[in-house]
């Protein structure tokens, strides 16, 4: 009897994920499956690859492109075309880690032949984030942008591959096929929506100032972001990633070689935001490690850098352009902008 319970168990569980290979390699929601079907890829969820794979379509002559996570949101293409010249391309991610950036970046520096710069929007958390997210590192046009070493290992692939997630997302591109919903990205790499939206309504100006009310709905933000760095973003960090470092210096290496600017900006944190960070173990001391780091760049004659950690809205607890303690307004982003043009002249 145990041998027979045995073989109809071993057949059922068979049986049910030959069914969920099915599903997930005939939907492929992040266009990562082993056969590459097309059948719906229109309505794909991956968006890190929809940004990479827009590339393909842009026929204008990009010279400048910024490189980010959501924090680079705030930087608008055409004031970078207002300070810089020429056509700007804005490759904004939420909560891109290094991998991610460092595979649109060798992909743009292949595809645009006129590319003159770099922006690159530096993050604090991506040195506690050693690989590639799965849709990115199991994406085989992407994954060939990316060393090996900042990719998971094939028991992060099956770990995908079976994940909750992975479930999920195969049953929600039936959704999207039925209503006919699909990624839009506008022709400077942009989405029609921010995907972080600021819930104030104060002064823009970078030396602006909120008023006590304002303050208050600003706290309640920087409080809740402040528990999910805690909890997630960068919990038990214990050093500087070596990979991470790694691909920093390959990008500011391989930049060299094509005579490219590479421009780095250092999103900064608001005040208190940063005070509460720094309640972590040894939080402060890996900001302070990440800030060394990247001053070392400036020494580089391809490489310029603006520290945004030391201006006035990272040091000022009532400065009025934060959303939430982690992102800045264009406002602000065209300041930092503005003293890169500087850095060049």
């Amino acid at each position: 009897m145990n041998k027979s319970f045995l073989k109809i168990f071993l057949l059922t569980f068979t049986l049910v994920l030959a069914l969920y290979g099915a599903l997930f390699e005939i939907t492929n929601p992040h266009v990562t499956g082993f056969f590459n079907s097309k059948a719906f890829r229109p309505w794909h969820i991956n968006l890190e690859y929809a940004k990479f794979d827009r590339l393909k379509e842009v026929s204008a002559p990009i010279e400048s492109l910024v490189v980010g996570s959501s924090t680079s949101e705030a930087f608008v293409a055409a004031d970078v075309e207002n300070l810089f010249g020429g056509k700007a391309y804005i490759i904004s991610l939420g909560g891109a880690d290094t991998p991610t950036r460092f595979s649109v970046i060798q992909e743009a520096m292949k595809r645009f032949k006129s590319l003159k710069r770099i922006i690159y929007v530096a993050d604090f958390f991506e040195f506690n984030r050693a690989l590639a997210k799965p849709e990115v590192a199991f994406q085989s046009e992407m994954a060939a942008n990316i060393p090996s070493f900042a990719k998971p290992t094939l028991a992060g692939f099956f770990k995908y591959y079976l994940s909750n997630n992975s479930f999920e997302d195969s049953f929600n591109i039936l959704k999207r096929y039925k209503k006919d919903k699909r990624l839009q990205i506008n022709a400077d790499g942009t989405m029609n929506q921010s995907m972080v939206l600021s819930p104030l309504k104060a002064k823009s100006d970078p030396m602006g100032l909120l008023t006590s009310s304002q303050k208050v709905k600003l706290t309640e933000e920087i409080l809740e972001n402040t528990q999910t760095y805690k909890r997630s973003v960068l919990n038990n960090i214990k050093e500087l990633n070596p990979n991470v470092v790694n691909l920093y210096k390959r990008l500011a290496q391989s930049t060299k070689e094509k005579g490219l600017e590479l421009h780095f900006i250092m999103a900064p944190y608001h005040h208190d935001f940063k005070s509460e960070l720094f309640k972590l173990p040894r939080i402060e001391k890996h900001y302070g490690s990440w800030g060394r780091f990247m001053r070392e760049f400036d020494q580089e004659e391809h490489i310029r850098l603006v520290d945004g950690t030391t201006h006035f809205v990272a040091s000022e607890p009532m400065s009025a352009v934060w959303r939430d303690g982690i992102h800045f307004n264009r406002e602000t982003a065209f300041a930092f902008l503005k003293q890169l043009v500087d850095k060049t002249r």
